[in-house]
């Protein structure tokens, strides 16, 4: 843990930072670098490290104690899916800095959250996505969650990381062109809606904006090499 720095220019540094040179036929190593500015706050983390599952916001077969005691627990992944069986979502509600570390029991100046809609390892059939929602399941069934709803849940739940809605076809491949196509087109269109918002602020006591300060997004096109090479040469 250290106080927040900037880059030269006066902006946070970068969220990833690769290791020069990289490793030939190696994993990609560096340096991922999480800033609040707002708190004076900077965690970084070594890659490859370990980004931790949990269901409902809980890491299985711990206790909040057990947590706070281990350092190996630094990313924690939040499938937000299991949360919208009620409207609004209960973490919608909670009001603070910080209210997924809140309400959840991580601590902020140790914890680093990432919201995502789904679940990456749940592999279950699902219905198809359209051109404007996501299927996420839920203890109720299935539910369609649009860009905006999606943005609506992550400016109340002020996550560090979010990762935006991709259009990942859930049917056993291999996918036609077409439905390459959609999962491309559809995924930027999603991408660009998150990053329409202000960005946010770094001054303490102003009102933070809607959009979030870090985005992952997945690489769509699947296993076909052009479709994926296509939708990275869009995102630039």
């Amino acid at each position: 843990m250290a106080s927040a720095s900037s880059t030269s220019d006066g902006r946070p540094p970068p969220l990833f930072v690769p290791t020069t040179p990289p490793p030939k036929f190696g994993p990609r190593t560096g340096t991922l670098t999480l800033s609040r500015p707002e708190d004076g706050i900077v965690m970084s983390t070594e890659t490859p490290a370990m980004l931790v599952a949990t269901s409902r916001g809980i890491v299985p077969h711990l206790s909040r104690d057990h947590l706070h005691l281990t350092r190996a627990i630094q990313h924690v992944q939040l499938p937000f899916e299991s949360f919208i069986d009620r409207n609004p979502p209960v973490p919608t509600l909670v009001d603070g800095p910080h209210p997924l570390h809140i309400f959840l029991g991580y601590s902020p100046d140790k914890h680093i959250m990432s919201m995502t809609l789904r679940d990456s390892s749940d592999g279950r059939k699902m219905p198809p996505n359209g051109n404007d929602f996501v299927a996420a399941h839920c203890t109720r069934g299935v539910r369609k969650v649009t860009a905006s709803t999606w943005n609506t849940y992550v400016q109340k739940c002020k996550p560090d990381i979010v990762v935006a809605l991709s259009d990942t076809p859930f049917t056993p491949p291999p996918h036609s062109q077409k439905r390459l196509t959609k999962s491309i087109e559809r995924s930027i269109a999603w991408l660009s809606s998150i990053l329409k918002a202000p960005a946010a602020t770094t001054i303490p006591d102003e009102p933070s904006s809607s959009r979030p300060r870090h985005v992952l997004l997945h690489l769509a096109g699947g296993a076909n090499a052009q479709a994926r090479a296509e939708f990275a040469d869009e995102e630039r």
